[in-house]
């Protein structure tokens, strides 16, 4: 739905998910994935274990405050995990946008090699500005209204994995929500050759759809968000609690 969806295909949720079935099976839902999960173990690994090494050597040195300086480990490590890993997510949504009846990318190597050859090297970053861009606040609203919300709760003596996953859902909600947008805009860049670049993508979304536009796709992003964040706290704060693992 952010890239407009298939051509011909229904443009809600249920339509679309209908369509896809009958016409890639289900196979068609879980393309890209592959992709997806490969990806998954840097950029998940960087940005958890950077946010708690920055934590660790902001947290009282910039007279910022407790909450502010979080928010910031949290940005830059956000920032730091999506350079690392954006190829593998240029990927990802260019196998991901595909249909059985225009199937172009066969595998990652495939994606790999196809868009390197007849783009450029440089094809695989298209979009990493913007995608950067929207990641430093997305994480620094996700971690700095988790730690808040699990400061609030555990002063009120709840405590335990019910509590990160509560959490969670409330710092996915939030970030996803307020960052959509630039997500938008970036995924478009990715997946798009006749965009250059993010301000062409931002004026061609507003003047075909107005203010509305920039929220294209915003109800299955939280659908997947949800779920997605309140499970990697709650993995986070149990392998943090496994090896004892904590900085104040």
């Amino acid at each position: 739905q952010q890239t407009g969806g298939i051509r011909g295909a229904p443009k809600d949720i249920l339509g679309l998910t209908r369509y896809i079935l009958a016409t890639d099976g289900y196979r068609g839902l879980m393309r890209g994935n592959s992709a997806d999960i490969l990806r998954q173990v840097p950029y998940s690994g960087s940005q958890y274990i950077g946010y708690e090494i920055l934590k660790e050597n902001i947290s009282g040195r910039t007279g910022m405050g407790k909450t502010p300086e979080r928010m910031l480990s949290g940005g830059l490590a956000g920032a730091l995990s999506i350079a690392l890993t954006f190829p593998l997510d240029t990927v990802r949504a260019r196998m991901a946008i595909q249909t059985a009846e225009n199937l172009k990318y066969r595998s990652i190597y495939h994606t790999f090699s196809k868009i390197c050859r007849e783009e450029g090297v440089g094809a695989l970053y298209k979009g990493c500005g913007t995608a950067i861009a929207e990641r430093f606040p997305n994480m620094a609203i996700n971690f700095g209204s988790y730690e808040v919300v699990r400061g609030e709760l555990n002063q009120r003596g709840y405590s335990g994995m019910l509590v990160s996953l509560i959490c969670g859902g409330v710092a996915g909600i939030v970030s996803t929500t307020l960052c959509f947008p630039l997500d938008l805009v970036m995924r478009n860049l990715q997946t798009d050759s006749r965009y250059t670049s993010p301000f062409q993508v931002t004026y061609e979304i507003y003047a075909s759809q107005g203010l509305g536009g920039f929220y294209r796709g915003l109800q299955p992003q939280l659908i997947k968000a949800l779920p997605y964040t309140c499970t990697v706290w709650i993995v986070y704060e149990q392998c943090k609690r496994i090896m004892h693992f904590e900085v104040r």
